[in-house]
């Protein structure tokens, strides 16, 4: 799908607004919209609790999420204290609510939707676990360009998702840990002197 939808972030984030609408759309195109038409098409049972859409236990959710936050916030750090690199250099007020709410929040969903809840959690009564985490760990890093340390600290980041999602059955413990990145790296770049 990367050669239909070329998904890259916009060139000046928090600048442009059109540009990060854009790749809010090609995003739901591409992750949600398409996969799921495919699964119609192909006459897959889609519901939410097949896709990670259900939340089953609330409590458990929040809690694994919390541990997959305790153990990545530290890495996440390091990774960014070490190797981190500026991409915004300025921004304005309504790009910043702009990229949370549609890159930060929706994109993140959306993301996740595909990689964790079509790939991996439809699938997980059917397959081997560890084939699945596998096959979407290996998808969603063919969607990023990254350094050798930046790939080991998303595999790592991408498997602490796999876990939360494969004990609690749904997805939105995967979304809060990545749009809690997502946000801390928002803020340590726009804090940073």
């Amino acid at each position: 799908m990367q050669y239909i939808f070329p998904i890259s972030l916009p060139e000046k984030p928090l600048l442009d607004n059109n540009l990060t609408f854009n790749y809010f759309l090609t995003n739901m195109l591409a992750y949600v919209i398409c996969p799921v038409l495919v699964l119609i098409l192909l006459r897959s049972p889609v519901s939410r609790m097949a896709l990670g859409l259900k939340v089953q236990n609330a409590k458990q959710t929040a809690l694994y999420a919390f541990f997959g936050l305790v153990f990545i916030v530290p890495i996440f750090m390091l990774s960014h204290a070490f190797f981190g690199y500026r991409w915004i250099t300025e921004y304005t007020t309504t790009g910043l609510v702009l990229w949370i709410l549609l890159v930060t929040i929706l994109s993140v969903f959306a993301q996740t939707l595909f990689y964790i809840g079509i790939l991996f959690i439809k699938y997980s009564d059917q397959e081997n676990k560890l084939v699945l985490a596998i096959i979407s760990i290996l998808t969603t890093h063919s969607f990023i360009l990254s350094s050798n340390l930046g790939i080991v600290t998303n595999i790592i980041y991408s498997a602490t998702k796999i876990i939360v999602a494969s004990k609690t059955h749904d997805i939105y413990g995967s979304v809060l840990i990545s749009s809690a990145l997502n946000l801390m790296d928002l803020a340590t770049q726009i804090l940073r002197p």
